[in-house]
């Protein structure tokens, strides 16, 4: 689907980081991601939101969770990391993931797709690592549940 959207400037520091992010923390974390996915109890035609999503990691995992139906919103304000993780979704064919850069302030139904009249908005949220990222992280996940 590609990448859309335009956010606030990041710091070059994530850009940078994400040349070596996979190599240099994901052995760290990996065993953490099924977890975090299954705690989402998401089911087939699920919608859900990867904030940030870094470099894609979660998405193997995201994907399969909410079936050929589902969608998964993958948001980052660095293009180096959604560079990255669209590079992932190109090399395993997913069609049903949406990136878009974006800060955590700039997210809102608008800019996810979800229509102001869909009363089931997003079926959930991972944020794997992504809280130290986050300026406000409060004010961000307060705007995505309402």
């Amino acid at each position: 689907m590609g990448i859309s959207g335009g956010a606030a400037p990041t710091p070059m520091w994530y850009d940078l980081f994400s040349l070596v992010y996979d190599r240099a923390l994901e052995d760290l974390y990996a065993p953490f991601r099924p977890a975090a996915v299954e705690a989402l109890r998401l089911t087939e035609g699920a919608r859900v939101l990867d904030l940030p999503c870094g470099t894609g990691q979660s998405l193997d995992l995201l994907v399969p969770a909410v079936g050929p139906s589902g969608t998964v919103i993958g948001v980052d304000a660095s293009r180096g990391m959604l560079r990255r993780a669209q590079r992932r979704v190109d090399r395993a064919g997913r069609d049903t993931v949406s990136l878009i850069r974006a800060t955590a302030d700039e997210v809102d139904a608008q800019r996810l797709g979800v229509a102001p009249e869909d009363a089931d908005g997003l079926d959930g949220v991972l944020c794997a690592l992504g809280l130290t990222a986050l300026p406000d992280w409060e004010a961000a996940f307060e705007r995505l549940f309402d």
